[in-house]
């Protein structure tokens, strides 16, 4: 099976130290960026990936448990994704970039040839511990900002649900999604080049980059506009609102609670719509482990500095 040839090859990530490959993915969009400029992202917004890309330094993301357990896992899903379908898979360590649009970069998990040939689909793979209904909306995206940049005809989203299930999706090109991706993909680009900052939403990914966008300066005060007087009594409006829909819901859920008394689960003409189940969780006793083994406890402890707003 040849290489791809219609995207141009930016480098092959496989020789790429980890900082290098995220300083190459700086210069361009990515798939995992298309999600948070269609606004479908659970994880970024625009104003955080802006932040992102034009911070003096690339942004470190701590790798969790469940990510390595992902990049783990990424050839043997492949390999079944190839056992179960009989197609050839193989594993594609190039940065391509959009040919005309070179803003548009794209790392693929795997390419595949559907009749032993060419590769003419690609293999995207997944891990998840819920099961979906259909790909997420911030993951059908990704494959259709791989498949502008790649002109390839069709994605394989491979999944292996909870460790233990395993299912592959078709998603097509789909023409008139990736005009408007390309069309979106392209402005926020060009804001990027232009410094032009997006605006600021209520998404909690613009919340915590605002949050860790500016260091306090000790004994600085400023004089805040009326614009923001506005804003710090929408805000005691929205919290009062805020407060009285809490207080609903828990008088709703501590009901609904009476009604279930000792049952596990409720139902309404035969369908089960609620279930009250025991759930236990194991946690480190941090105070005991303090006061008999402080050494290990120390050594464990990690400190961290955040600013905290309060609103008199």
């Amino acid at each position: 099976m040849t290489e791809l040839t219609y995207p141009e090859v930016v480098a092959d990530t496989a020789t790429m130290s980890r900082p290098d490959w995220l300083a190459a993915r700086r210069h361009g969009i990515g798939g995992s960026d298309a999600a948070a400029i269609l606004g479908v992202s659970p994880w970024q917004s625009r104003y955080s990936l802006y932040l992102d890309k034009t911070s003096a330094e690339p942004v470190q993301k701590a790798e969790t448990e469940a990510m390595r357990f992902g990049n783990i896992m990424e050839p043997v899903i492949a390999e079944l994704f190839g056992e179960q379908t009989k197609m050839n898979v193989s594993k594609d360590t190039n940065l391509y970039r959009h040919p005309e649009h070179k803003f548009m970069l794209a790392n693929l998990d795997g390419v595949v040839s559907t009749t032993g040939g060419d590769a003419d689909a690609l293999l995207e793979v997944k891990t998840s511990r819920y099961e979906w209904n259909r790909v997420p909306d911030y993951y059908i995206s990704q494959v259709q900002h791989y498949m502008a940049v790649t002109n390839m005809p069709v994605t394989y989203v491979a999944a292996l649900f909870r460790g233990e299930k395993f299912t592959y999706y078709e998603i097509p090109r789909d023409d008139a999604y990736i005009e408007r991706l390309v069309n979106l993909e392209g402005e926020f680009w060009e804001s990027v080049q232009k410094q032009l900052q997006p605006d600021i939403d209520g998404s909690e990914a613009t919340y915590n980059a605002v949050r860790k966008q500016y260091e306090a300066e000790a004994g600085l005060g400023v004089e805040l506009s009326a614009d923001v007087a506005q804003l710090i009594e929408e805000r005691a409006q929205a919290k009062a609102l805020l407060e009285t829909y809490e207080a609903q819901v828990r008088e709703a859920e501590s009901k609904i609670m009476t009604a279930l008394g000792q049952a596990e689960f409720g139902t309404i003409a035969g369908k089960s719509v609620v279930t009250w189940k025991a759930q236990s969780r194991s946690s480190i006793d941090s105070k005991a482990l303090k006061e008999t083994h402080p050494e290990i406890a120390e050594q464990f402890t990690k400190s961290s500095s955040f600013r905290v707003l309060r609103v008199k």
